[in-house]
């Protein structure tokens, strides 16, 4: 039975009452809904000038008051709070970056990779005492989460760290076989080529994230923006490889919008189209071969359901135009290399699939309502069972794509004219894909492929029986 939509939830809490709290999307608030179904009703509203997200609440046991961890824009703010359904408390009770979980009279929360409990009460939403070390090494669940969970009869699960943590930038060859590792494993999103193939482009950083830019086989990876206090990030390389594209988003000091740089970090950077709204946001996705046009996202990046396809001309008024506007979602426009058609990923069916459609830069400069999606002359599927993040290869005859259960496909794809031909769709190989607003691309001739990847390790869950009797012998 469905009870409610969470398109980027954030985990749940369900009391003894038929009360479900839950955060549809990290980055809106926490809402209540009846077990039985109905309409979601807000509980906690997230004003997005202080709080980045809150997630993982957790009921407590009179059903009433909770506790969830809430990320501030201030990190001083940032941590565990205490607070009840009426919205008559809210107060933060530990500063951590670390989700909590109540259990046997005990707040269990991490201090980086430590697991660690201090007695909690309830009612009062007091800490007592000091934290005590109960399991070390814990892997991470989340970017705000170590991978652990507990019962109220006294078990604990958790997994610990395997011996490579984090996220990689890895090589793979098209039978998936991995040809290299680029560097150490960490933070890792947004991988996009330079148009050399020489260089490669990403962010680093999990809630606030940097720009960075490595050359490929030489050296450390050079940064490319400065500001901790905003999150930046999803970059695009002009045709040239001498600028790159970025995006800074809503919760800094630094306007959001899209940014111009130097790819070698001489200079400053530019802001070129700032967001028009405090919840909007906007990100570049692609900037045609022949350095005329930008494509690029309006939404929500974190909600893959609020997303509109926007055209940024360099030339003549430079307005912004509309470009493909596709309930529920439309996103990650890709120019084809001759800048005549457009492959993107669209929810319009009810799931994520690849569509291609022409582009034509002399119809979109004559069109002078920016609101009004144009009509383009026909639209191909392209994917047939569900697929996201198109890529061209350098000449255009092949498109890339990763599939639903995450493998990298590949179309042939033949253009003439005003048509479009789709021709065998074939899987390449599994990927373990860290999803992000661009996880992978390929080279120019569609023989390698840079992921962002989860590195194929584990270790196996650690149960402990009665774990409160840890704390006391301590």
């Amino acid at each position: 039975m469905v009870v409610a939509d969470a398109p980027l939830f954030g985990g749940g809490t369900w009391n003894l009452n038929g009360t479900i709290l839950f955060a549809p999307d990290y980055h809106k608030g926490l809402y209540q809904v009846a077990a039985s179904g109905g309409t979601p009703v807000p509980v906690l509203t997230l004003d997005s000038s202080k709080f980045q997200y809150c997630a993982w609440p957790q009921f407590l046991p009179d059903g009433k008051h909770f506790i969830y961890l809430g990320g501030a824009v201030d990190p001083r703010n940032t941590g565990v709070y205490f607070a009840t359904l009426d919205g008559r408390q809210n107060r933060l009770v530990l500063r951590s970056d670390s989700r909590a979980i109540f259990a046997s009279g005990v707040l269990l929360y991490g201090q980086g990779t430590t697991l660690v409990g201090q007695a909690f009460d309830p009612e009062s939403g007091q800490l007592k005492g000091e934290p005590r070390q109960v399991a070390e090494r814990l892997s991470n669940a989340g970017p705000v989460s170590l991978a652990f969970g507990v019962s109220e009869n006294g078990i604990l699960a958790y997994q610990a760290a395997a011996g490579t943590t984090g996220r990689q930038l890895a090589w793979f060859d098209r039978s998936g076989n991995k040809a290299g590792v680029m560097d150490e494993a960490g933070g890792y999103f947004d991988i996009r080529l330079s148009p050399d193939g020489r260089k490669v482009a990403f962010n680093l950083g999990e809630a606030k994230s940097e720009l960075y830019v490595a050359e490929l086989g030489h050296g450390l990876p050079m940064r490319l923006t400065f500001d901790p206090n905003t999150d930046s990030g999803v970059p695009a390389w002009s045709p040239d490889g001498n600028k790159i594209l970025f995006c800074r988003l809503n919760g800094g000091k630094a306007k959001a919008g899209i940014y111009e740089k130097p790819s070698n970090g001489a200079g400053t950077e530019e802001l070129l189209l700032a967001s028009d709204s405090p919840d909007t946001e906007v990100w570049p996705n692609d900037w045609s071969r022949d350095g005329s046009f930008i494509l690029y996202s309006r939404g929500d990046l974190g909600n893959r359901s609020q997303e509109e396809l926007w055209v940024l001309p360099l030339i003549g008024d430079r307005k912004p135009r509309l470009f493909l506007r596709n309930p529920p979602a439309v996103y990650d426009g890709q120019f084809s290399p001759d800048g005549r058609w457009v492959a993107y990923t669209s929810k319009e069916s009810g799931r994520a699939e690849v569509y291609v459609t022409p582009f034509d830069g002399a119809q979109l400069m004559a069109s002078g309502n920016a609101s009004t999606p144009l009509t383009p002359g026909g639209k191909w599927q392209v994917s047939t069972s569900g697929g996201q993040y198109p890529r061209w290869r350098g000449d255009g005859k092949e498109l890339f794509f990763l599939g639903t259960d995450n493998r990298v496909m590949v179309a042939e794809v033949d253009a003439k004219g005003g048509s479009f031909q789709v021709g065998a769709v074939t899987p390449l190989f599994p990927a373990f894909v860290q999803d992000s607003a661009t996880p992978f691309d390929v080279s120019a001739d569609g023989k390698r492929f840079v992921i962002v990847s989860v590195p194929e390790q584990s270790s196996p869950l650690t149960l402990l029986v009665n774990w409160p009797e840890l704390l006391k012998n301590k």
